[in-house]
């Protein structure tokens, strides 16, 4: 089972790199000061994931940024009842690409920066990270350095609000300047 599951990742790894060739993205930092936009991607299968994802989402706006969401939902009838943009497996091809018009939207919107507030990694979620148009990609640590230009190696996998707290110390500190993609 583990040599399919390397040979799936692999040719998911193989799709992005080639979609990444036809983008010129212009990535960089930004300060967090300035930033006007922020997409946010996250895994919309818990309430719980949705409550806190609000919250982070209010304290962004009260910075004065503008916030777009697209989450992850499992089944169609939860995408349909959500109050933001949301995508279901029906949505992904069988190598969890998206086929949906709204995540390509989304995926070409120029973000100062996108956030996967998932700290466990998807590979749905890290496919449209890599290819995002935003200036800079924030996300969950990976070996695969091209979905992320800031990853966050966060310990508790599963505490979304650690790992919330984990982004914000730092995207606060963030200050113009060139810089290669880092794991924190």
């Amino acid at each position: 089972m583990e040599y399919f599951d390397n040979l799936f990742l692999s040719i998911h790894d193989r799709f992005i790199k080639r979609e990444l060739k036809k983008r010129n993205t212009g990535r960089g930092t930004i300060d967090f000061n300035k930033v006007k936009t922020i997409g946010i991607l996250f895994d919309g299968s818990k309430a719980e994931n949705e409550v806190i994802v609000n919250d982070f989402i209010r304290q962004l706006n009260q910075k004065g940024k503008q916030v777009e969401l697209l989450g992850f939902v499992p089944k169609n009838n939860q995408a349909l009842n959500t109050n933001y943009t949301s995508f279901c497996l029906k949505d992904l091809d069988i190598f969890k690409r998206p086929k949906n018009q709204k995540v390509n939207d989304f995926i070409d919107q120029p973000f100062d920066i996108l956030i996967n507030l998932t700290p466990l990694n998807h590979l749905q979620l890290d496919f449209i990270a890599a290819l995002s148009n935003a200036k800079l990609r924030v996300g969950p640590y990976t070996e695969r350095t091209h979905c992320y230009d800031l990853m966050i190696d966060h310990h508790e996998k599963s505490n979304l609000n650690s790992y919330i707290k984990q982004i914000d110390f730092f995207l606060n500190r963030m200050k113009s300047s060139s810089y290669e993609s880092t794991a924190i």
